[in-house]
């Protein structure tokens, strides 16, 4: 009995431990549930969509009007007439504003205008009685009733006919002493010419004969020469030393002749030579030039006979050498020997046929130059006949005009005297100056410079204006402008003629476009923060009031039809890489999906990859996560009590 209460209890034990872990069990399950449920309860749903998203930056400033000018008087100390417009009227460029007292203005006018008639009434006079003595004295010129130019003229004719007869003879060779000196020089120029002509084209009989002289020689040389060659060649017999050193020296004697006769027609060709070069400029040739060509021959000369005679002397050894050995050979050298002493005296024949047509040339040329030298004196005696007829003629041509100058310097005075009075009675000057008053009589009339509004009207009729204080301020409110102010890290994609939109903070529900038109190249610096001052200018409408505050939009980044999220659902993953939390296959668990963004407008991103528009993620936005922060720093300092 003992043992079955004792197993009863045990029984009830082990009952009551099974049903302990089935309800820890069951509080787990339920706990865990329960935190799944508080877990998804603190995320939120986002689905990738396709939209617009822009990337922009974002100015605020004030409206004000582009085109605003105030109307200045140009003249001061006169008072306003009358007023044309009242504050807030609409004007066109030329609207008339405000009109200010002329009177004194036109009352000048006036007295100057009737000034200036009397002055034309008076100049004209002037001009009348001198035209009057300009055309007396032109009349009196014409008609040649001047007694003192019609002296000169007869006194200058007369001298012109002398001077022309005197000329027409000279020209003409009628003068008796030059037609006597050019018969002369022409007869002297003939026989100069006939004999130098005769002499270069060989048609003297004296030069032919020595000519024909001396080729004959010089054959009879050559044959000679000839023989005497065959019979060295072919003779075996040989001379002695001393009949082949007189030989040789006979040789030498005769080569030196014939050198010294080339130098014969070398100095008589260079006298020649020089003879005619003078001759041709018609001058009396330089005796000290022509002497020295003179020396030059006779040396030559001397030099011949001092040839010839070493020349006789080297025969002379020769026949004495030979006296002993003569034979064929010898015989031959002798028949040389004349063959040689004929052609060198030929030689000598023509040279001195030469010398003597050369002299007779030259006293030739001498009578020429004799009779040019007679011909010039006698032309020269013409020609200063004719230079002093010449200057007489001048002379009267001087006086001739200085008569028609006189007459002219009085025509030309009465038209000096014309030319003043016109002058004095050229009223330009006063009528520019009336023309100028009438023109100042628009600045009397105040205008509008422009389309727009009378913003500023500051007189009155009565007035005293000023030049210092506008008139009236006309504001043209068609273009507005924004002044903005750029920071510097957005400068760089910002640039003149930059398109923007324009909201204003009183306008509801309308947007305007605008133009960046202006951008400070120099950064303005406040407080440590750096920006560039630029103006934003765009059309208005009845809506837009100078002084609204205005927020202008630059879109700098555009994308239709992107894929995005909400910037919040965009995490950081440890790697620096980004990512999005999605639910796992099994349905339950969140994991992080890596993504590649684009471009963000502060609320939504692009993801370029890792999404399709329907895909859903999960995030605790911003305002959520800042709540579970401060929950579980609260949790852990419970733990830690």
């Amino acid at each position: 009995m003992a043992d079955e209460i004792k197993k009863g209890r045990k029984k009830k034990k082990w009952v009551k431990w099974v049903v302990i872990l089935v309800i820890v069990a069951v509080v787990f399950c339920a706990l865990r549930i329960a935190g799944q449920n508080a877990q998804k309860a603190s995320y939120t749903e986002d689905v990738a969509e396709k939209r617009d998203i822009q990337n922009a930056h974002n100015f605020t400033g004030t409206v004000a009007p582009v085109n605003e000018s105030d109307v200045y008087s140009t003249v001061t100390g006169v008072r306003v007439k009358e007023v044309k417009v009242k504050k807030g009227d609409e004007v066109k460029k030329g609207d008339v504003i405000a009109v200010l007292d002329a009177s004194d203005v036109e009352s000048q006018i006036a007295q100057n205008e009737a000034t200036l008639k009397k002055t034309k009434e008076a100049n004209a006079e002037s001009v009348e009685s001198a035209q009057e003595a300009l055309d007396n004295a032109k009349s009196n010129a014409a008609s040649g009733l001047d007694s003192s130019v019609q002296s000169a003229k007869s006194s200058l004719t007369s001298a012109q006919k002398s001077y022309d007869d005197a000329k027409s003879n000279v020209e003409d060779g009628t003068d008796s002493s030059l037609l006597s000196a050019k018969t002369s020089l022409d007869n002297a120029a003939d026989q100069y010419s006939n004999l130098k002509s005769n002499i270069e084209n060989n048609l003297d009989p004296n030069l032919q004969s020595a000519q024909y002289q001396m080729t004959t020689a010089y054959q009879q040389l050559l044959t000679a020469q000839e023989n005497y060659n065959n019979e060295v060649r072919l003779n075996n017999q040989h001379l002695s030393a001393t009949t082949l050193a007189a030989m040789q020296q006979v040789g030498t004697a005769y080569q030196s002749v014939i050198s010294a006769q080339n130098q014969v027609a070398t100095a008589q060709n260079s006298l020649q030579q020089y003879d005619e070069s003078e001759a041709s400029e018609l001058k009396k040739k330089s005796d000290t030039i022509r002497d020295s060509y003179v020396l030059q021959v006779d040396a030559a000369n001397n030099a011949v006979t001092s040839a010839w005679q070493n020349y006789s002397n080297a025969q002379d050894s020769y026949k004495a050498a030979k006296i002993s050995e003569e034979n064929n050979l010898t015989t031959l050298y002798d028949t040389l020997l004349s063959a040689q002493d004929a052609y060198l005296h030929a030689v000598d024949s023509y040279n001195a046929t030469v010398t003597s047509l050369v002299q007779q040339l030259n006293s030739y040329q001498k009578a020429y130059v004799q009779a040019q030298t007679a011909y010039d004196a006698a032309v020269k005696a013409a020609n200063q006949q004719l230079g002093t007829l010449k200057n007489t003629l001048d002379s009267a041509k001087d006086s001739y005009a200085a008569a028609v100058t006189g007459q002219s310097q009085q025509i030309e005075t009465y038209k000096n005297q014309l030319d003043q009075a016109k002058t004095n009675s050229d009223t330009t000057t006063s009528e520019l100056q009336i023309a100028q008053q009438k023109d100042t009589l628009s600045d009397y009339t105040l205008t509008a410079p422009m389309d727009g509004e009378i913003t500023a009207l500051n007189v009155e009729a009565g007035d005293l204006v000023s030049g210092t204080t506008a008139a009236a301020t006309v504001t043209s409110f068609d273009k507005m402008k924004i002044n903005i102010k750029i920071g510097e890290y957005d400068i760089v994609s910002t640039g003149e003629g930059d398109k923007v939109s324009v909201t204003l903070d009183a306008v509801d529900g309308k947007t305007y476009e605008g133009t960046i038109v202006y951008v400070a190249r120099t950064a303005t610096v406040d407080n440590g923060v750096s920006y560039f001052e630029s103006e934003v200018d765009f059309d208005a409408d009845e809506d837009v009031r100078s002084g609204m505050s205005a927020e202008v939009k630059l879109i700098v980044q555009e994308k239709k039809d992107a894929v995005s999220i909400r910037s919040d659902a965009v995490q950081t993953a440890d790697d620096g890489t980004n990512c999005v939390l999605v639910y796992a296959d099994n349905g339950r668990d969140l994991v992080q999906k890596t993504v590649t963004c684009g471009i963000s407008d502060g609320t939504y991103t692009e993801i370029t990859d890792g999404l399709s528009a329907g895909d859903k993620v999960y995030y605790i936005p911003t305002s959520a996560a800042q709540s579970l922060m401060e929950a579980d720093m609260g949790d852990t300092s419970a733990d830690e009590e």
